[in-house]
This record gives structure tokens, C-alpha cells and sequence, in this order.
């Protein structure tokens, strides 16, 4: 048996969906059908998911195996290593900067010095690295 949904159809049912949930407070609705196909995604703009992970579960074996085997290509790899040292180097040189700001440290009725909290900031991520790194077998 085989269904087809036109344009006017999808439309009523998102509507159907934001009507009857979304404005209800339901934080985020979606329908896949058996193949995985998304046919609607609603959320009220608090969060972000990732729905095509889902999706590809939901279609069963071989499509979640098709999606693992994207994620493993080079390409992607490759994005995600590049995201991953951003947001871990660089992103933390600007909270480190920050750390002064949202603390103030005070050792004997004197304020320290923002130097000495970024530097403190430092070591502490230097000394976590070194021992993820040897838990992990690396060291």
C-alpha cells in the first residue's frame, strides 16, 4: 500500500501539529514515516535536535548503518576535529580572559591579580589534559 501526502496536506498537518502542541507547550514534535523520511519537524525555538540521526534509526538497520558511514568519512571527521580544537583552544583563551571578571578572588582582604586567575586557569587545564591524556594511554 502506498501513500502519498501533497503540499496542502503537509501543510494541515504541521498546522494540526502547532495548533494542538506546539502552542500547548509541547517543546518539540516530529513525524518520520517507515522509510525515514521526515515529513514534519516543530519545535518552539528553544532547543536545537538532531532529528536525522533519528530519522535513520527509526528506517531501521540499513539505513543507521548508511548514516554511521557518513559520519566516519573523512570529510566529516576531518570538520569535526577542526570544530572540536576551535571550540576547545581558541574558545577557551576567551573564557580564560574572561575568569577575572566573574570572580573575584580574595586571599587576605586583597584582591588577586586577574594575571594570577588566567594563569591559575591555565595550569588546572594543563594538569586535567595531561591526565585525560594518560587515561586515555596516550601518555
Amino acid at each position: 500500500m502506498s501513500y502519498t501526502l501533497g503540499q496542502k496536506q503537509l501543510d494541515k498537518i504541521e498546522d494540526i501539529l502547532t495548533q494542538d502542541l506546539i502552542d500547548n507547550g509541547v517543546r518539540c514534535v516530529f513525524l518520520i514515516d517507515m522509510a525515514g523520511n521526515i515529513i514534519a519537524n516543530l519545535d518552539n525555538g528553544e532547543k536545537q535536535h538532531d532529528i536525522y540521526s533519528l530519522a535513520a534509526l527509526a528506517a531501521g538497520p540499513n539505513q543507521w548503518n548508511a548514516f554511521l558511514k557518513t559520519q566516519q568519512s573523512p570529510g566529516l571527521a576531518g570538520m569535526h576535529a577542526v570544530m572540536l580544537i576551535y571550540f576547545l583552544v581558541f574558545m577557551t583563551f576567551d573564557w580564560f580572559k574572561l575568569a577575572p571578571k566573574a570572580m573575584a578572588v580574595q586571599a587576605g582582604g586583597k584582591k588577586v591579580p586577574d594575571r594570577v586567575i588566567v594563569i591559575a586557569h591555565y595550569a588546572a587545564w594543563a594538569v586535567i589534559s595531561l591526565f585525560v591524556f594518560w587515561l586515555a594511554g596516550v601518555l
